[in-house]
This record gives C-alpha cells, structure tokens and sequence, in this order.
C-alpha cells in the first residue's frame, strides 16, 4: 500500500498513459493502492502490484507529446550515398505522421559486405499506435522513393548458382554426375 500512495502522489503517470514495466506494455486503465491495471497493446489485462512500479524502471512512452523512432534500410554501397540521405529525407518529410520539429533526418551507420546501413530517425505522436502508423508510412515511402529516384537498396545476400552438376550431387545423383565428370576427364586426358 505504501508503493501505491507513494506512485499516486508522485504523479509521474496516470490513467490513459502507455508505459512499459518489464515485458509488459500498455495503456494504464486503473490505479489503485496496491496495484495498477494495464490493457497491453493485445488486448490482455495485466495487474502490476504497485511495489514492482515502484522498484522496477517504469517507461512511460507518454510521458511527453513526442517520440523518436528509427528506421534501419541497407542501400547498396556502389549508391551515391549523400543522395540517398537526401532522398530517404525528403521522402520522410512527405509523411503526415512525421513531425516537422524536429525533422527527419538519415545516417550511415554501418558498413556490411555489399552494402551501407542508414539509419532513419523520425518524430511523431508518442501513443504506440503513432508511432507505428508513422514507421509503417516512412518505410513505404522512402522505398518508393528509392524506386523513383533510382537509389538501389542492397542487400548482403548473395546467391550462387554453381551450375548443373553440382545440382544433381545435391540431389543425390552423385552415380550419373561422377560418370558424366569421369567420362570429361577421360576425355581430357587422351590426346
């Protein structure tokens, strides 16, 4: 009871705040003495005694009016890399849900085999919902965006494709594909 007068008269979150305590996250529905409800963002209802509010970090993602959220796209390394900021930035600033203050903005921040990380940081409305409607419209537009302008997203994926022979001894055929590469080499040999 004294973690909940304690968490009460505090005042740092109330009813309708979204907050995350350990691997619970959701909107505050009830605050009593001896514990707090939260709706998780699924759904479920989850009783947190107040003395785990008051030991454990509390996230209060409402805690302000705005986020930041980051976005990670590869662009392939041979891309003209500022131009590829600069676009991902212009993209992002087309989004209604993406805050003019403080705007957008692009960063390499890594460097993978064929490709370079940028890093998209972005502002919106801090509910939970904002901020994924927000990351879900960055996404679409700053890849359609790369399509428009031509900027080649990379990916460090390479696929081989060794040829037919390898092909039938993974399959199993390894009789016909030694034959096949004895007879090649008998071949060879003969002048």
């Amino acid at each position: 009871m004294f973690a909940g007068i304690v968490i009460l008269t505090r005042d740092r979150f109330r009813v309708g705040d979204q907050i995350s305590v350990g691997e619970h996250r959701g909107t505050v529905v009830q605050m009593g003495l001896t514990s707090t409800s939260v709706r998780t963002f699924d759904g479920r209802l989850v009783l947190v005694p107040n003395g785990t509010l008051h030991s454990e970090v509390v996230t209060v993602q409402t805690g302000f009016e705005r986020v930041r959220s980051s976005v990670l796209v590869d662009v392939a390394d041979s891309a003209d890399l500022d131009r590829a900021a600069r676009v991902a930035v212009e993209a992002m600033r087309a989004v209604p849900q993406v805050l003019d203050e403080p705007g957008p903005e692009a960063f390499l921040t890594s460097i993978g085999t064929a490709t370079v990380q940028l890093e998209l940081r972005f502002w919106s409305g801090a509910r939970q919902l904002e901020t994924k409607e927000a990351t879900h419209a960055v996404v679409r537009e700053v890849l359609a965006a790369f399509a428009e302008h031509e900027v080649e997203a990379g990916s460090d994926v390479y696929t081989v494709d060794a040829g037919p022979r390898l092909a039938r001894l993974l399959r199993g055929d390894q009789d016909r594909a030694t034959g096949a590469a004895e007879g090649s080499l008998r071949q060879t040999e003969d002048p």
